[in-house]
């Protein structure tokens, strides 16, 4: 189900990796979504808490815990753009509307490709925010 979801390396020597041996030229899948949903790094590692990236978490994890971008020689080379990007639009867009799941959604089933995205998509409710009596630090979501 997630195969697309990995980054995939050859083995350049013989090596043991947490007890299991791999020879030279084996090809290595490695899971980002299987990574990033480990109880051993994340707590609540199904929940959606986008704070838990606060305080510099990322540095308190070993290399490769969290990886949405690949690693190594090979990560992407569009990662810091799409970063900033991302925060970028989502702080634009939260100035201006209010943005809610819809209350009859249906259940939202991961679908792994080359990026994961809901299967069936997301039904919001956009309401747009009267930015006129917005106040500095009040909640934007």
């Amino acid at each position: 189900m997630l195969g697309i979801l990995m980054d995939a390396r050859d083995v350049s020597d013989d090596v043991v990796i947490g007890g299991y041996h791999f020879k030279k030229g084996t090809m290595i899948l490695i899971s980002s979504y299987l990574m990033q949903h480990n109880p051993e790094y994340f707590d609540q590692p199904e929940s959606f808490i986008p704070e838990r990236f606060d305080n510099n978490y990322l540095k308190s994890l070993p290399a490769f815990a969290y990886f949405p971008f690949g690693g190594g020689p090979r990560v992407c080379i569009g990662n810091h753009f799409a970063m900033m990007e991302a925060v970028l639009l989502l702080a634009c867009i939260a100035q201006r509307y209010r943005i809610q799941i819809a209350p009859d959604h249906h259940e939202v089933t991961p679908l792994p490709s080359l990026t994961l995205r809901p299967k069936s998509g997301l039904r919001m409710v956009v309401e747009e925010r009267n930015t006129e009596s917005f106040e500095p630090g009040a909640s934007l979501i």
